[in-house]
């Protein structure tokens, strides 16, 4: 089992619930440092998200090398891999399929679940956990 969480503040919590009921994989997906644009007690509040994110991936992904220059000065990520925003087009190749599990070192056996959006009511959640696996 994988867990992929994104968007900042709403990382947060699919991260702890990952690592408490013992997700080998998790990986935070970063595209940037919004706690910038605060000040005070929030500024820090947003920084202390941003913290317990990246220690609670066991990968971090971000879009430039400069991001990921500074997670890796103030956190020291576990692992990081730049994905840059536009890259160039290219044809898939045989191995398509497995340049994920290749790049984090995710099993065939492994089952892989990927939730692009918000972990709230009405946005798939229940549907995706009661969803029959493949052998079902």
């Amino acid at each position: 089992l994988v867990v992929q969480a994104h968007l900042f503040r709403g990382a947060f919590f699919p991260l702890v619930a990952a690592r408490l009921i013992g997700v080998p994989w998790r990986i935070y997906h970063n595209r940037g440092v919004s706690y910038l644009g605060y000040r005070g007690i929030m500024r820090y509040v947003l920084m202390m998200i941003e913290a317990a994110n990246v220690l609670l991936a066991t990968h971090v992904v971000t879009v430039n090398e400069a991001l990921a220059a500074e997670l890796e000065r103030r956190y020291r990520p576990a692992e990081m891999t730049v994905v840059h925003n536009c890259p160039p087009r290219w044809t898939p190749g045989s191995n398509a399929r497995r340049v994920l599990r290749d790049a984090i070192g995710v099993d065939d056996e492994a089952r892989v679940a990927i939730h692009h959006g918000t972990f709230a009511r009405e946005r798939g959640i229940e549907q995706l956990a009661a969803a029959p696996g493949p052998n079902a």
